[in-house]
């Protein structure tokens, strides 16, 4: 994987964002962010997603706004659609791989927040050229924070008990369950 940082500290240090500066994502992030999803390898269960990034340019931010995501984002300046058949383990692939989107989004600099039943569907499908049985299960927002979060955003955190988290040895293994990963630090 073409990350600069520690997978450990990239993990550490990315949050959902709700809140963006409405400046759009540079042309050098968006061809990175590109590159990145286009050469991602199947999940661990063989499938693969599909990803697209759609984002603004200085004169359309309006019709990202206009995409739809029930007033749980303010100003993003793009996002990433995944689109998939809804069959065999493709939806876990799909996980896996948009956290790794995710945290190369978190190295470029990008804040994200994803978007699963606050999005609405159709609206991000016109954006993406849909196969046969695929759907859209999630999107994330994406865009360059702000530096502070709206009180509507820490409300959101606070009820989802977002600044709790659980230690890296009570999430993440390796070789089976019981088994925690060594050397993880406090994930805090």
């Amino acid at each position: 994987m073409p990350f600069s940082q520690s997978i450990i500290d990239l993990i550490r240090k990315r949050t959902s964002v709700r809140s963006y500066v409405s400046t759009p994502i540079d042309s050098e992030r968006q061809i990175k962010l590109n590159a990145f999803m286009a050469d991602l390898k199947p999940g661990p269960f063989g499938s693969a997603a599909r990803f697209k990034l759609v984002a603004a340019s200085e004169n359309s931010g309006k019709e990202l706004r206009r995409l739809g995501t029930y007033g749980f984002i303010k100003n993003a300046t793009g996002y990433i659609i995944s689109a998939l058949k809804d069959e065999g383990r493709n939806l876990e692939d799909l996980g896996y791989q948009m956290e790794e989107v995710i945290l190369y989004a978190t190295e470029l600099g990008l804040g994200t927040c994803w978007l699963g039943g606050t999005f609405t569907k159709s609206s991000f499908a016109s954006k993406m050229d849909l196969g046969p049985g695929e759907l859209i299960p999630a999107v994330t927002a994406t865009g360059i924070p702000t530096e502070e979060r709206s009180k509507k955003e820490e409300r959101i955190r606070s009820s989802a008990h977002a600044d709790r988290r659980w230690l890296m040895e009570k999430l993440f293994f390796e070789d089976s369950y019981g088994n925690p990963l060594q050397d993880a630090g406090e994930f805090h």
